[in-house]
């Protein structure tokens, strides 16, 4: 039976509506905290995502009222051999008092089959995780550039299993909330700071540091699943005046590491 149903996961972050319409409806905003991304700022325009595989097309624009609602919608694979959908996501923004506002993310779909409860299950987790993300941006470095470096390579089995063998081939030293972790293995470059948040559901495993190697920013260490693969990926979002050069630096390294370790997916089409 085609039916609608939709999912959403909310925060609290520090700053004005305006400060985060800025976050969460712009390209430079949304790469400071989510994926590198561009966004062409008008109803009907093309919203463009890289979530480790190079710059491709997410959606349309659908929604546009600044600071309020931001919204898009995407086609969606076919899952588990039902027919392919359509994925609408919202962004909702609403004031609160003591300079600070909401964030909600909606996502929709009408289509037929549970399978696409698992994958709202699964997209959920991921808001979840990155909405912490959007907080911390926003209590730290609200409004600065971000340089970013993401990886991303492909594990065998569970997302429990590509969490293991990810920390593994980093050396990851896991520590609870506000502890001190890193990189610690060979040839591996370097990403250290303070735990923010460690989270871990049926379909993600991540870890949310606070950096202050090899820049100030945070990272994310992640495995997830979605379909029949396990990604797992390494996410830095560095600020200050020498991020870029940081980045520009690391990255190259980043890439070798994860293509010897993991092998790379498909590049976006």
């Amino acid at each position: 039976m085609i039916r609608a149903r939709s999912a959403e996961v909310s925060v609290e972050v520090a700053g004005t509506p305006e400060e985060a319409w800025d976050a969460i409806a712009t390209g430079p905003g949304i790469t400071a905290w989510f994926v590198p991304a561009e966004v062409e700022e008008r109803e009907g325009g093309a919203v463009s995502l890289d979530v480790g595989t190079g710059m491709g097309p997410a959606g349309t624009v659908t929604g546009w009222d600044p600071p309020r609602r931001f919204a898009y919608e995407e086609a969606w694979p076919a899952l588990d051999g039902e027919p392919a959908g359509r994925l609408a996501t919202e962004f909702h923004v609403e004031a609160r008092g003591g300079g600070t506002c909401v964030v909600r993310i909606v996502s929709s779909v009408v289509a037929s089959g549970e399978a696409w409860d698992t994958e709202l299950d699964n997209l959920n987790e991921g808001w979840r995780s990155y909405l912490r993300n959007l907080a911390l941006y926003m209590s730290r470095h609200r409004g600065q550039r971000c340089a970013t470096i993401l990886v991303t390579g492909l594990a065998p089995g569970s997302p429990a299993d590509g969490w293991a063998a990810l920390t593994r081939a980093l050396g990851l030293v896991e520590a609870g909330e506000g502890r001190r972790t890193g990189a610690t293995a060979a040839d591996t470059p370097a990403l250290a700071g303070a735990v923010e948040r460690e989270s871990a559901g049926p379909h993600h495993r991540d870890l949310l540091v606070r950096l202050d190697r090899p820049a100030v920013g945070s990272a994310f260490v992640y495995a997830y699943g979605h379909g029949d693969q396990v990604h797992v990926n390494v996410h830095a979002y560095l600020f200050g005046e020498d991020a870029e050069a940081v980045a520009a630096r690391d990255r190259p390294r980043w890439e070798a590491w994860m293509r010897e370790r993991f092998g790379v997916p498909a590049a976006a089409g």
